[in-house]
Parts: structure tokens; sequence; C-alpha cells
């Protein structure tokens, strides 16, 4: 139903956990779509057996369902676009993390990073603002790298 739910299933290898999480259905149709989130993210800090190289692959991950989300909706890329041009994009207040090398990381910053990256490839390609995408991919890389 979400990024998000989709987001939370990805950080398990259990199939049994990936299915409870994709059964989180909205309970009524006045659950709205953040209350909806926030349970399905709820429902993601239950379990203990996260994957082990989730702090590594969690940006890409997030990233990968994102674009997904927004290519599978040719209508919903020209709406964010013209939404979101000429702002920069930051993602609400939300956990945060401790990354080995480049430290203290959270969700505001990536969220907002990423949702950039996606309206430049939501784009036409000759409209597109490469050094957004460069910069993105030189971030993910440095996220990347600082596990290996």
């Amino acid at each position: 139903m979400s990024v998000e739910q989709c987001f939370q299933a990805q950080k398990f290898n259990a199939d049994s956990i990936q299915e409870r999480i994709r059964l989180c259905l909205k309970t009524s149709p006045a659950e709205t779509d953040h209350e909806h989130g926030m349970r399905v993210w709820s429902e993601g800090r239950r379990f203990s057996a996260i994957r082990v190289d989730w702090d590594q692959i969690k940006i890409d991950e997030m990233f990968n369902i994102c674009w997904a989300k927004y290519q599978s909706n040719p209508k919903m890329q020209v709406e964010f676009v013209d939404a979101t041009e000429g702002y920069a994009i930051q993602g609400n207040g939300s956990t945060g993390w401790n990354h080995p090398k480049l430290g203290e990381q959270n969700w505001s910053f990536w969220n907002g990073k990423i949702q950039e990256a996606c309206r430049e490839m939501c784009k036409p390609e000759d409209k597109r603002n490469m050094e957004v995408i460069k910069e993105f991919n030189e971030l993910r890389k440095q996220y990347y790298d600082g596990y290996l």
C-alpha cells in the first residue's frame, strides 16, 4: 500500500515477517495514509531479526522503492515535478542512526535527497539537472562504501 510498508518488509529475510507486514492493510477508510504508515513502521520495529546488511543497504532500498513508485505512475511523476520544482525537499523529522564513517545520519536528510533525485529522474532526459543525480549517487556511494 505504501513505500513505508515495502521498506519495512525489506528489512527482513524471513518470508513470514515480510508477509505479516504486507498484510498490514488500512483498518478502515478513516485511517489516514500517515496513520497507516506509522502503524506499518511500528510493526517493522517489533522484530529483531533484521537483515545483517540492513544498515549498509537501506538507503539504496528506500531509493529503489521510491523510484519504483514513480516509474509505475507517469501521472504522479508529472504532478510531483510540477508541485516541487524549484524547492529543496527535506523529509519530516524521523529516526537517525550512526554510520561507521559518516557519523550521525537521519531520514530527514536522506528522504529529501532521495526525493530530489527521483524528481530529476521523473523529468524528460533533456530537462534533468544531472548534477543533482550525480551528487546523490556520490552520497550513496560514500554511504555504502563506509560499511566495507
